[in-house]
């Protein structure tokens, strides 16, 4: 449950709010964002540190399911997170 109401707490932030409409606009195309007056590499600071939090809340997730935190806890999903990141773009 927790990770709909991120996900969809993400997709009214980036529908909704002027900072996510700028994101989209900088991820898009950087040089009709900088010719409307966006800020790029403000927008991809905001970016990763979205993608830091999100990241951060995933590890909350697991850790919460699992109830322990080792090192080698995901050993050998590492195909998978690159399948991911492959499919995914």
């Amino acid at each position: 449950w927790c990770a709909i109401a991120a996900l969809l707490l993400v997709g009214y932030f980036l529908h909704y709010s002027r900072t996510g409409r700028a994101l989209y606009t900088a991820g898009g195309n950087a040089t009709a964002a900088y010719y409307t007056g966006i800020n790029a590499g403000k927008m991809q600071f905001v970016s990763f540190c979205l993608s830091g939090a999100l990241a951060g809340f995933c590890g909350y997730l697991w850790i919460s399911r699992f109830a322990v935190a080792y090192v080698d806890v995901a050993n050998g999903f590492e195909l998978q997170v690159v399948a991911a990141c492959v499919i995914g773009g």
